[in-house]
């Protein structure tokens, strides 16, 4: 998901209910990096599916996320 108007709402809507929401953005789609819901933006590698995956579990192992 973009961080255009859509990504605003899945924002707005995670974070009324108090669950921490991060932005991941991707070229010019910028609108919910500026959600007051967001309490973190990161860029989003624009590499394919497999650096993706490893670029989210180098993030998960750095910020000691798990579930």
């Amino acid at each position: 998901m973009d961080a255009d108007y859509r990504g605003l709402a899945v924002v707005r809507s995670l974070g009324r209910r108090g669950i921490p929401v991060w932005v991941l953005k991707h070229g010019d789609q910028l609108l919910a990096t500026m959600s007051r819901y967001n309490r973190r933006t990161l860029s989003w590698p624009s590499q394919d599916a497999e650096q993706k995956v490893s670029s989210l579990m180098n993030l998960a192992d750095a910020e000691a996320i798990r579930n």
